[in-house]
C-alpha cells in the first residue's frame, strides 16, 4: 500500500505522487549524465548531473521515505501531506547557511591548498643560483 500511494495514489489521495515522480526523472537523467562520459566530461553537464542527483535523492528521502510509511496509519486513515510555505523557508533556510558554511571553508583551504601542491608564493622568492639545496646546509665540509 505504501508504495502505490507513492507512485499513483491511494482512494483519491495522490498530493505526493508529482514529488516522487519528480525525484524519479531527476535520478534517471542524472544517472545517464553521469553515466556516458562524453556528457560528465562537460563541466556544465557534470553541474547539472550532481544537482540533479541531490534533488532526487533529497526529495526521495525526505517525502518519500517518510510520509509513505506512515500512510497509512495504524487505523488505516489516509491523510494528506503538503509541505507548507514556513517548512519550504525552513528547508531553503538550512541550504543557504550550508552554501555559506561550505563557501567559508573553500576560501579558507585554497591558500592551503597552493602550500601543499608546493606552487610557488609571491611571498617566498625561488632561491638563488649557486645557493646549496636545502639539505646541504648540513653537511659537514
Amino acid at each position: 500500500r505504501h508504495i502505490y500511494y507513492m507512485f499513483t495514489g491511494l482512494e483519491g489521495h495522490n498530493a505526493i505522487v508529482p514529488y516522487i515522480w519528480t525525484s524519479v526523472i531527476c535520478s534517471i537523467a542524472a544517472f545517464f549524465i553521469l553515466l556516458i562520459p562524453r556528457l560528465r566530461r562537460h563541466p556544465v553537464l557534470l553541474n547539472v548531473g550532481c544537482a540533479l542527483t541531490f534533488v532526487g535523492v533529497y526529495i526521495e528521502k525526505g517525502i518519500g521515505l517518510v510520509i509513505p510509511g506512515l500512510t497509512p496509519d495504524a487505523l488505516g486513515e489516509i491523510y494528506e501531506y503538503v509541505p507548507t510555505l514556513t517548512e519550504l523557508g525552513v528547508t531553503a533556510g538550512i541550504f543557504g547557511l550550508g552554501g555559506l558554511i561550505f563557501t567559508f571553508g573553500v576560501k579558507a583551504s585554497l591558500p592551503l591548498l597552493e602550500k601543499f601542491r608546493g606552487e610557488p608564493s609571491a611571498a617566498v622568492p625561488p632561491p638563488a643560483a649557486g645557493l646549496a639545496a636545502p639539505g646541504a646546509a648540513h653537511a659537514k665540509p
